[in-house]
């Protein structure tokens, strides 16, 4: 499957490129090509693997966001409500895919990078790990604490 790539925002001094997942007529699903950067989901199980509550949710929204993204970039990226766990939703502008929206828009080929990153949602009945992607593209699970790639996630309205 050929797959659009659009450079959007920079991050330390290289354009990012991000895969179009989905379009409409109004916005885009994106998702960045490769990892941008390596970093743990918690830095220890005892932090828990709610991802509203993570270190890589907190950075992705302050640091990365407010470091890749001119004024006029953030207006474009759309709040998502996103599903945390069963029970709870969250409303951020960068994300992880979770395990389905990566199994359901990636090819295992899109999947395979030659490391492991994150995506958002964890095992059931576990509070000490997080779903990965391993680097053959498969799904599996590992402790918040390890440092894996970070594929962060957006919706991007398209310009008018």
């Amino acid at each position: 499957m050929s797959r659009n790539i659009i450079e959007f925002g920079i991050w330390k001094g290289v354009p990012i490129k991000w895969l179009v997942l989905s379009e409409d007529e109004h916005k885009m699903f994106l998702v960045t090509e490769s990892d941008i950067f390596d970093n743990c989901f918690n830095p220890n199980t005892q932090c828990g693997n709610k991802w509203s509550e993570s270190e890589i949710c907190t950075k992705l929204n302050s640091e990365f966001y407010d470091t890749a993204f001119s004024e006029t970039e953030k207006g474009r990226i759309i709040a998502s409500t996103l599903s945390d766990t069963d029970d709870d939703t969250i409303e951020k502008k960068v994300f992880l895919l979770s395990k389905a929206e990566a199994k359901k828009l990636l090819t295992t080929e899109e999947r395979s990078l030659y490391f492991d990153w994150w995506l958002r949602n964890v095992p059931p009945n576990n509070t000490s790990c997080a779903f990965c992607v391993d680097s053959d593209g498969n799904f599996s699970w590992n402790y918040v604490r390890y440092v894996y790639g970070i594929r962060p996630a957006i919706y991007l309205s398209k310009p008018n």
